[in-house]
């Protein structure tokens, strides 16, 4: 065999070979590596052929019918607007974040509705760890804790102050617009717990507060808006810090938002109408001039620029008879400084507060015991701080003299302007006060008349006494004996110096009043 010959039967072999190694068309390509299917098909990497992938359902899974709920392409969009990247299909949620009311709650890539009742919470010692709970509706939180070993991280309204009470917090954001009620209560070896309210864990201020005093206490916040809220468990001092048990219940909205002192609404002093409706308020203070147990309340607050006058008047529209307070400051701490303080006999109230340094003010307005009706018109206005007449006290007593000829003499006076110097057996007492002076010269017989304006709404007490201004006899009383009618007595007088108390039954009823003395 030649040389050349042998050359060629080598290169064959060496085709041989390599065919067998490799196929007869050169290195296997995968069979789905040239084959482009139409969605929703899929090439089957075994047989290169396209298919319908396992699963298929149509599109019903998220996304379009046109990507088979799968791979999240083009895009996720309508119910299903999130991509689940570890199945790749287009889902409603992951997580609870993004679901909303009424169905907060993230469950096997749906949102959920939420439980009515939550069950326990476990606060947290600081605001920075504190849990958030999700309220979309009616709902109750239990919380039980010991306050003892906590620390002090805020100060609440009604805890005192800086006396080292244990604190603990948990949050709950609200998806609806909701009333909240908070009960706290000792736990068993006894504690002294108060419970708050707030916007913001870290900034000490309180929308509601309440002391438990050793016992059992509660607030009602009205039509709190959604979003997130703050409660703060907190042991007076540190001596009432301890087992402490509370609920928090969210529930339905009703009623006014200025439920409590630290809600009060801005109350504008230019005389314009504010409907204040009573009949789903709590009582939530014990004002001086109102003992009755159980009387709804709400809380309104303005600001003073500088001393000044300030005349409130509520008028009803049923049978409930108004009661105003007023309070120096914003702090709602109790017992509060309180200026005035006035009840009504009759659906028409007023309050009355004269020469008010300039400052905040928080009014209450309330009716003895519960209502069926609660609904008045409140209005107010403020002027320049009037000066005390100079018949105020007894330092400087109005003459009354007769006119030459005359058995008759009379006097304006507006007692609204004085202080409260003097109370009479007949009443008079906490009212504004003036005193006049009646020298008798022969022995006779005096009719005494003070006569309210008309439709003020006023009602006048008289008292007489003898000798000296401050005597603690009284020779003669009258008060007038319903409003809009007047005060009077007769009696017969001996020659001596009389004094005069014009005073009203009470500061409501204090106004412009014409005095008259006949002889």
């Amino acid at each position: 065999m030649s040389a050349s010959r042998h050359v060629v039967f080598s290169l064959l072999f060496a085709v041989l070979a390599a065919s067998a190694l490799f196929g007869a068309c050169g290195p296997t390509t995968p069979p789905c590596a040239r084959i482009k299917c139409d969605r929703p098909k899929q090439c089957n990497p075994t047989s290169g052929v396209c298919e319908l992938p396992a699963g298929y359902d149509g599109g019903a899974g998220g996304g379009t019918a046109a990507d088979a709920g799968l791979a999240c392409e083009p895009g996720c969009t309508g119910a299903t607007p999130v991509c689940d990247t570890a199945t790749g299909r287009c889902v409603q949620c992951l997580t609870a974040a993004q679901c909303a009311c009424p169905t907060p709650l993230c469950s096997a890539n749906v949102c959920q509705p939420d439980a009515e009742d939550a069950g326990v919470i476990v606060p947290s010692d600081t605001c920075a760890t504190a849990p958030t709970a999700l309220a979309c509706g009616p709902k109750t939180f239990d919380v039980s804790v010991n306050l003892f070993s906590t620390n002090t991280n805020v100060q609440t309204a009604c805890a005192a102050p800086d006396a080292g009470g244990g604190d603990v917090v948990f949050n709950v954001l609200l998806g609806v617009a909701s009333d909240v009620r908070v009960t706290v209560s000792p736990g068993p070896g006894g504690a002294q717990p108060v419970a708050a309210l707030r916007t913001q864990c870290s900034t000490d201020v309180d929308l509601a507060c309440v002391d438990s005093g050793g016992l059992v206490a509660s607030f009602r916040a009205r039509r709190l808006q959604p979003g997130p809220y703050s409660f703060v468990l907190q042991g007076y001092d540190r001596s009432g810090s301890g087992p402490t048990l509370a609920k928090v219940e969210v529930l339905p909205p009703t009623g006014s938002t200025n439920e409590t002192c630290l809600q009060a609404q801005q109350l504008a002093l230019d005389g314009g109408s504010v409907r204040v409706d009573l009949i789903d308020a709590d009582d939530d203070v014990q004002l001086s001039c109102n003992p009755t147990p159980r009387s709804p309340d709400l809380f309104y607050r303005f600001t003073l620029p500088q001393a000044s006058d300030v005349i409130i008047n509520a008028m009803g529209s049923g049978p409930q008879l108004p009661v105003m307070a007023l309070w120096t400051g914003r702090a709602c701490r109790l017992p509060p400084v309180q200026p005035a303080c006035s009840t009504s006999t009759s659906p028409t109230g007023r309050l009355i507060a004269r020469r008010l340094n300039a400052g905040d003010y928080t009014l209450v307005v309330e009716t003895p015991g519960p209502v069926t009706l609660g609904r008045m018109e409140l209005s107010a206005t403020a002027g320049p701080a009037s000066v005390p007449p100079s018949n105020d006290t007894c330092a400087l007593p109005r003459d009354l003299v007769f006119p030459a000829g005359l058995n008759e003499t009379s006097a304006s006076v507006d007692t609204s302007l004085g202080t409260d110097a003097s109370a009479a057996t007949c009443g008079g007492a906490g009212s504004p006060d003036q005193v006049f002076r009646l020298s008798v010269t022969t022995t006779g017989s005096y009719t005494f008349t003070a006569t309210p304006e008309a439709g003020s709404g006023g009602a006048p007490v008289l008292s007489l006494r003898k000798a000296t201004c401050d005597a603690m006899t009284v020779e003669q009383c009258a008060a007038a004996p319903a409003l809009d009618q007047a005060a009077t007595f007769t009696a017969t007088l001996a020659p001596d110096t009389y004094y005069l108390w014009l005073d009203s039954t009470q500061p409501a009823t204090a106004g412009r009043v014409t005095l008259t003395v006949r002889r």
